[in-house]
């Protein structure tokens, strides 16, 4: 009997499907590198408003299509486009920052005498330095919400967001339409201060522009802040309004990049940079989905945000990344690329030597299964990948990471943690050398002494039934790197039981290192289990009750880690939820000679490095 050649396609189909589906089910395919399809790369710009609107309505059209191929094409966006056209000092702490050189804003700054910190919508500058006589000098009060700020020598930089209820105009459209009331685009205003007499602070710049905060850094005297503004469509496209000083810019369509890159929403990134001596202002800018987070060194900005690459077989994700170069009071925007699979944060990207690195997870589906896996990738300055380390721990994803030089430091978790040491040496060719398997995590890294690292995140409990562990207390582990073949944990510290808390495990800022004295400072919430609860031991997924919060200080040696000692704004241990409150939290910490300085909502306390004790206490009223 003969079958129909119709049908005997359907059978081969169907066997195949169900075959493929078995072996992915008993044997999931092995990681193999792909060629990611980014689309053109070539960085274009914008001669008006009305050409940006035109390219705009066209790139949402195609992505919005079945297939590309249905009516629009690169060529037709091309052509359309091309004929639109036209001596010894007092130590003190400075903020934990990624990039040595390259400052980041935050809460609270200090200058070795002053200390300036950052109370809701008011900024108060304290003398700080002796703290016998320290107190309160001035209080800077702000209408809208402080995002941090920048301590520059005489020179306070003050960066505020605000959103608020207005009635919005169109300003540059396609068609007119009338004003309608509704909730006004946020901005982000930037107050430069002279800070010569600091009871006194004189304002000398306001600079701002239409958008949501992305992310700010400094670097000597000039301030850059990454923003973006999103494009509402089509037919109403409004670019943001500059303020400076209260007289209102137009922003110049010519300085908007572009690729050929279909998006269903865009975003107009805008990195401004300011000479904070002469008041120098410049920008640059690029259409964008979004922009989520950002990586400056010494030469470029990097901005990334998470895509995705859709197919009928496998659903993968990837990292579009734009490079700015930056040189001063000048921005360029550069180079665009992409990487697979997603970034945890801005550790996980890197530049060194003209180098480009940046580890990912990949979460990869299909034929309703899905793993993961975690890459590095190197990237010359056109973004281009050159270097590829693909596969790492599959089933796990990136808990932290940290570059140091030619070396990569990638951590991993499910049920325990892998340390994996990565060589960079040879940026094409990168390697792991070591790995170290130890139970729990690190959700931050941190060098210390030469050869050693520090990790901050928790202990873990491998579950008894499932591919899981159970959080557990704070961890604190202390590893040698110095034998890049052979990782060594020398000791580790565990605070609390499960629900013990720290925000250095989100917020790197919020550790501090004195290196002269190897003292490592930073804030937890201690939660303890009360095995009278339980019949027997407490099961591993039992969460303790909060008894305590404060700053811990760590001496740490290359023989280990030991808690010496500890600050609370609280007065007594065992005390009730309520007195856990926000307010009572200690949230940074600084020190300035054999002093720290600890903050919280309702204080600024001085304590002795030596003996702990309180020397001053100034409330935050």
């Amino acid at each position: 009997m003969r079958i129909p050649i119709a049908r005997s396609l359907m059978i081969i189909f169907v066997l195949t499907i169900i075959f493929g589906s078995i072996l992915f089910m008993i044997n999931p395919p092995f990681y193999k590198s792909f060629d990611l399809d980014i689309g053109d790369t070539e960085l274009r710009r914008f001669s008006s408003i009305r050409e940006m609107s035109f390219y705009i309505g066209i790139m949402r059209s195609r992505y919005e299509s079945i297939a590309p191929k249905i009516g629009f094409t690169t060529d037709l966006v091309r052509t359309a486009l091309t004929a639109e056209s036209s001596g010894e000092s007092l130590a003190y702490s400075e903020t934990n920052v990624q990039v040595e050189g390259v400052d980041e804003p935050d809460i609270i700054k200090t200058d070795g005498e002053y200390i300036y910190l950052v109370k809701e919508n008011r900024l108060f500058i304290i003398y700080a330095y002796p703290p016998e006589e320290s107190g309160i000098v001035n209080i800077l009060e702000f209408n809208g919400s402080i995002i941090g700020i920048f301590v520059n020598d005489d020179k306070l930089v003050v960066f505020l967001g605000s959103y608020g209820f207005s009635y919005i105009e169109p300003r540059t459209s396609l068609i007119e339409i009338m004003p309608y009331p509704g909730w006004g685009s946020s901005n982000v205003t930037i107050f430069i201060y002279d800070i010569s007499v600091r009871e006194n602070p004189i304002a000398e710049l306001s600079y701002t522009i239409e958008g949501s905060y992305v992310g700010a850094r400094m670097i000597d005297n000039y301030v850059y802040l990454v923003s973006h503004y999103r494009i509402t469509d089509e037919y109403n496209v409004t670019l943001p309004i500059i303020t400076i000083d209260n007289e209102k810019i137009d922003f110049d369509p010519n300085r908007i990049a572009y690729t050929d890159i279909a998006y269903n929403d865009y975003m107009l990134v805008t990195i401004t940079a300011i000479n904070i001596v002469d008041k120098g202002i410049d920008y640059d800018s690029f259409l964008f989905p979004s922009a989520s987070t950002i990586y400056v060194s010494h030469k470029n900005i990097y901005v990334t945000t998470p895509d995705w690459e859709w197919s009928f077989q496998n659903n993968r994700q990837r990292t579009r990344i734009f490079r700015i170069a930056i040189e001063g009071i000048n921005v360029d925007v550069q180079a665009h690329g992409a990487v697979p699979g997603m970034i945890l944060n801005q550790f996980s990207m890197d530049e060194y030597n003209n180098y480009f690195r940046i580890a990912t997870t990949e979460s990869i589906s299909g034929y309703e299964e899905w793993y993961t896996v975690n890459n590095v990738y190197v990237l010359n300055m056109s973004l281009d990948i050159v270097g590829r380390l693909e596969g790492l721990a599959g089933g796990e994803m990136i808990y932290s990471v940290r570059f140091i030089g030619d070396i990569g430091y990638v951590v991993t978790f499910k049920k325990v943690d892998p340390l994996f040491i990565i060589d960079l040496s040879d940026p094409l060719n990168p390697e792991v050398r070591g790995k170290l398997k130890i139970p729990g995590y690190s959700s931050y890294l941190h060098p210390v002494i030469d050869g050693y690292l520090i990790g901050v995140g928790k202990e873990a409990v491998p579950a008894e039934e499932g591919d899981f562990a159970w959080y557990q207390g704070i961890k604190i582990s202390l590893f040698s790197v110095e034998d890049l073949d052979s990782p060594i944990e020398i000791d580790s510290l565990v605070l609390g039981d499960r629900g013990s808390e720290t925000p250095v495990l989100y917020d790197h800022k919020a550790l501090q290192y004195y290196p002269e004295k190897g003292l490592l400072m930073m804030p937890v919430l201690i939660a303890i289990i009360n095995p009278s609860l339980y019949d027997g031991e407490p099961p591993p997924y039992a969460y303790g009750e909060p008894v305590w919060q404060g700053l811990v200080v760590i001496k740490v040696t290359r023989d280990g880690i030991t808690l010496i000692g500890n600050i609370t704004h609280i007065d007594s241990f065992g005390q009730s939820k309520s007195e856990l409150s926000y307010e009572n939290s200690i949230v940074r910490a600084m020190y300035i000679g054999d002093y720290i300085y600890t903050f919280s909502s309702r204080y600024l306390m001085v304590h002795s490095l030596i003996d702990f004790q309180l020397i001053k206490a100034i409330p935050l009223e």
